[in-house]
């Protein structure tokens, strides 16, 4: 689907490059990703560029102890990993029955809009498989910050992102005629969903 360029890493660094990226002081621009699409067995991949892009995000700012996507536990993380990118775990060294969920985000109000648009997106995937719900869920957790959706998955550009979308969520996509900005977007169509829901559980 969509081509992406990085820069080559031998494979010996590889270890550091995933045990540096816990430590975002120390770590290099983007240096978890390369590793992660290193071990991807499809680079260019959509679903395994936006994956690394989250993994990396999560991992720099909270640390390998904690679970990096929203809504996968460890057992759903850990199948996520072996489908793209296999041998991961064994260079990390950390079991992903043993990560937890970041404690300031369990407690947060966003983790009920993160879990709602996950559902949303799974609603509308275009192919009821688990690369659709594992990037739905990466997504959703994405929209945490202030940074765009594409900027925050550290995709090269919007369109990326817009393809993405197109792709794997398209009866949903398909609404964004304006071509509104696809943070923005999920958002507005998080709280019409809550409202109907609202709106059906009272009458």
């Amino acid at each position: 689907m969509q081509t992406h360029s990085f820069s080559k890493v031998s494979d010996k660094k590889l270890p550091t490059l995933l045990q540096r990226s816990a430590r975002s002081s120390e770590a290099g621009a983007h240096d978890l990703r390369r590793a992660l699409l290193l071990l991807a067995p499809r680079p260019a991949y959509g679903v395994t560029l936006a994956l690394a892009g989250m993994v990396e995000r999560a991992w720099e700012r909270h640390g390998m102890d904690y679970l990096p996507i929203a809504g996968l536990d460890g057992d759903a993380t850990r199948a996520m990993f072996s489908v793209h990118f296999p041998g991961a775990q064994a260079l990390i060294g950390r079991a992903w029955q043993e990560m937890r969920v970041p404690s300031d985000f369990a407690r947060s109000s966003e983790a009920e809009f993160v879990a709602r648009l996950a559902q949303l997106l799974i609603l509308h995937r275009t192919v009821e498989d688990e690369d659709s719900s594992w990037l739905a869920h990466a997504i959703a957790t994405a929209s945490i910050g202030g940074e765009s959706l594409w900027q925050a998955l550290h995709f090269a550009s919007p369109g990326v992102f817009d393809d993405l979308m197109h792709s794997f969520f398209t009866s949903l996509a398909v609404c964004n005629r304006n071509g509104q900005d696809w943070k923005a977007f999920l958002f507005d169509r998080v709280e019409v969903e809550k409202a109907r829901y609202k709106q059906v559980a009272v009458g």
